[in-house]
């Protein structure tokens, strides 16, 4: 998965507003009292679309498993002008030699995960992470990947790339099967990538637990415009604090 991904993801990716969405995680972060300057681990940074813009605030380290796409997103930064350390590594087993102020999932990030995995995620974010050091993510709602992707096919044509892009809603086990056909000209020839993913449903009620059981306070959600979400949100954002407490 994502090796020849990578080298399309930018351009399928091109009408996200990713300077919005770092504004929206500085402003949940700055609001925590996390400050500029402040260390910070963005997990699953694929090509580093949020790394570069979040470097203007803080100390960034951008982690993913795909040595492919950290490529892409360090010839990037460094386009930018931007020193970003960006390491392959797993989030659910998350290791550095300092601990940090905040750690970040973003892009869907933790819908990669079963439930089993999102809880080590939990747990490993919560051992790396300063007293009162903040925890943030996004995740497609289940609404989204039930209703909106469900069994739907979405295509796409333009000039230089093309995908059939289907999904497969399991209800049992709660996941969506993502697989696209893509097909990108190169001179007067089409390369095509074939990519599968998965990305399991987590609702509210199992997210505000699993960050209660892993030792988080002051737990909070919002939709992507930062205000209080509604069941029809596609995406919504959790974040969380990690506060010194009688046991620690």
């Amino acid at each position: 998965m994502y090796a020849d991904f990578a080298l399309v993801y930018d351009r399928l990716m091109a009408e996200v507003d990713y300077v919005s969405w770092a504004e929206l995680y500085k402003n949940l972060l700055f609001k925590r009292n996390i400050k500029n300057g402040a260390s910070i681990v963005e997990c699953a940074c694929g090509t580093g679309n949020l790394s570069i813009p979040l470097s203007e605030y803080f100390s960034v380290s951008g982690v993913d498993v795909s040595e492919d796409m950290l490529s892409v997103a360090h010839s990037k930064a460094r386009s930018h002008g931007k020193r970003i350390n960006f390491i392959k590594q797993d989030m659910r087993e998350l290791f550095f030699h300092k601990k940090q102020d905040a750690v970040l999932a973003t892009c869907d990030g933790v819908n990669y995960l079963d439930s089993k995995g999102f809880i080590s995620f939990l747990e490993s974010t919560y051992k790396l992470l300063n007293f009162d050091g903040v925890i943030a993510f996004d995740v497609s709602t289940p609404y989204k990947l039930k209703e909106i992707l469900g069994n739907n096919t979405f295509t796409l044509v333009e000039d230089d790339i093309c995908y059939i892009w289907q999904n497969f809603w399991n209800e049992d086990e709660r996941k969506t099967l993502l697989s696209l056909d893509i097909f990108t000209k190169t001179g007067d020839k089409y390369l095509r990538i074939k990519e599968e993913q998965q990305q399991w449903a987590h609702d509210v009620n199992f997210i505000e637990k699993s960050l209660e059981n892993a030792g988080f306070a002051e737990i909070e959600f919002c939709n992507i415009q930062g205000e209080k979400f509604s069941q029809s949100d596609e995406r919504i954002f959790a974040v969380a604090v990690k506060r010194r407490n009688n046991y620690e």
